[in-house]
């Protein structure tokens, strides 16, 4: 789903050298305040690769395993449609916004609050396969502290910002699925897919709606004011793309408190994919060659 994970990782701990329990997919794991400001994934890129650990998640019975296998091969043939499209040989341009609605008691360690909103630009030069040749991603929190550039060239993930690169060479492929695949296949046992379809910005889409339901609540993001942590019974991923292209456009991710009440956590919006001739000189300018 992800850019390399410890590349970031290590980038936000030297930023703000303070770790949040966030919940992720499954409640797969806990993350540092990276995951928080998705500074690698405005559109999820690779595949995930979180270790499943679903011992809290309600299973699914037959009917909603039949049902949710049902659901994820509709989502696949829709997403291979837009791949098929886009992840061709040339320039494949994404660009997004994402804002998180996180503890208003949340703050940097100089006392300022925690970036809400930041875009996400990712340029990438695809060959036959849809591999990367080379890449630029630019998130951008209107703060320069927070703010990070990544560069990948030769098969190395470079952070400019922070000055640290990949320990060795890799393959990146960027996907379409803008993190679906992620949040479902690790974890098929354990969420239940639904689907419902609406007009959005001017166009017919399908939300493809992730459950995940909770034996135990789970206790998240403790307000330092009181003292005390809320409670969870699950968490909703709700996914929109295009019927026409194929292409997401909106992603939305959920808590679900005692009640059974949805409270949004954050939201991916305005997301642009598109096939360039040639990015700007500004970003060819970060290339060496």
């Amino acid at each position: 789903m992800k850019i390399k994970t410890w590349l970031f990782l290590f980038g936000c701990i030297a930023l703000v050298g303070l770790v949040i329990t966030q919940i992720n997919p499954a409640g797969a794991k806990k993350s540092v305040l990276k995951d928080i400001l998705k500074f690698d994934s405005s559109v999820p890129l690779t595949s995930d690769t979180a270790i499943p650990n679903d011992s809290n998640s309600i299973p699914l019975d037959a009917n909603e395993k039949s049902k949710s296998d049902d659901i994820l091969k509709d989502a696949e043939k829709l997403i291979h449609k837009a791949e098929k499209v886009y992840l061709t040989a040339g320039w494949l341009h994404i660009f997004s916004e994402t804002e998180t609605f996180v503890s208003a008691s949340t703050a940097m360690p100089d006392g300022s609050p925690v970036p809400t909103k930041w875009t996400d630009d990712l340029w990438v030069y695809l060959d036959e396969k849809g591999n990367a040749i080379k890449a630029i991603s630019i998130q951008d929190t209107g703060d320069q502290p927070t703010s990070q550039v990544s560069v990948f060239e030769k098969g190395i993930w470079t952070n400019l910002t922070l000055g640290f690169s990949s320990p060795e060479p890799e393959i990146y492929k960027p996907t379409l699925d803008s993190g679906f695949f992620g949040s479902v296949v690790p974890y098929k046992n354990s969420v239940i897919l639904d689907q419902y379809q609406e007009a959005a910005d001017g166009q017919d889409v399908v939300v493809f709606v992730v459950a995940e339901r909770y034996k135990k609540p789970i206790k998240i993001l403790k307000d330092t004011k009181d003292k005390k942590a809320r409670e969870i019974n699950g968490v909703v991923f709700k996914y929109y793309f295009s019927l026409d292209t194929g292409l997401p456009i909106q992603v939305e991710d959920y808590f679900v408190d005692l009640d059974g009440n949805l409270e949004i956590s954050q939201r991916i919006s305005k997301i642009l994919i598109e096939k360039i001739d040639n990015p700007p000189d500004f970003i060819l300018n970060y290339f060496s060659n």
